[in-house]
């Protein structure tokens, strides 16, 4: 057991190191923080802003979910791409048990997810200090931002697994964030049709939207009120399920001999 830890830990290095230097991972991170920058730059900073709780720190937490989005999505689709582009599925197939690598994975779109929200929350925190907004209480910030992480952990989980399972970066990227940019279409149709209820897009709102109530017109985002959203806890496992799934099938797909012959 700890001689296949040591070799996982070997043979991974140098994917590590490649991740961490991939020109298209770095420059997606500086666009994603150079945007967050424009959008204070673009907003009017005017007395009614500053009556709101906390505009930056929450306002840019909740626009970590357009853009981190994106950026996460490119992320787990580029993580995923260099595994079939090292040649590594034959040794990840005898030498090294497929659950380090699938585990390796997700603990590098988790600290990615957790790496674009702090950055927003900093600089949030910085801008409300710059125009001496009345800042939120450090828990609730916290909750807001732990509910930003799970979402975006469960976005770049959906690129991982359409990327590993199709082996095409067009899918990989568009689908998850054509979800993310549709719940404003589907938001108008969402009373009186169940079946949008379970939607992974219109649960992810539903469940930030309990999270974001400070934020009120007047502030830098919002999210529209709906009566058709889900309560919070059940949002919540809508989206765990959706989380859970995805876990099934990348396991199912790596322990597979589909895994070895793409």
């Amino acid at each position: 057991m700890a001689g296949d830890i040591v070799i996982s830990l070997k043979t991974t290095e140098p994917e590590i190191k490649k991740v961490l230097k991939s020109n298209l991972i770095l420059a997606t991170y500086f666009f994603y923080v150079i945007l967050m920058i424009l959008i204070y730059r673009n907003t009017s900073k005017n007395g009614n802003l500053g009556t709101v709780f906390s505009p930056y720190a929450s306002g840019l937490l909740l626009y970590c979910n357009l853009l981190g989005s994106i950026a996460i999505a490119v992320f787990s689709a580029v993580i995923c791409n260099k595994e079939y582009q090292a040649n590594l599925l034959f040794i990840y197939s005898t030498n090294l048990k497929r659950d380090y690598f699938l585990l390796f994975k997700q603990l590098t779109i988790f600290c990615f997810s957790l790496l674009l929200g702090l950055t927003s929350l900093l600089l949030g925190v910085i801008f409300d200090a710059i125009i001496n907004a009345n800042a939120l209480p450090w828990y609730k910030l916290i909750v807001q931002l732990i509910s930003i992480v799970f979402c975006l952990f469960l976005v770049g989980n959906l690129s991982f697994t359409l990327h590993l399972l199709t082996r095409n970066f067009v899918y990989s990227l568009s689908i998850p964030i054509f979800l993310i940019f549709f719940e404003p279409a589907i938001h108008r149709f969402s009373s009186g049709i169940f079946l949008i209820k379970t939607l992974i897009v219109f649960n992810t709102y539903s469940f930030l939207n309990n999270f974001f109530s400070n934020l009120k017109y007047g502030s830098i985002i919002i999210i529209p009120e709906n009566r058709a959203y889900n309560s919070l806890l059940v949002s919540f496992f809508i989206l765990l399920g959706y989380l859970i799934f995805m876990f099934c099938v990348q396991f199912a797909f790596i322990k597979s001999e589909k895994f070895t012959s793409k």
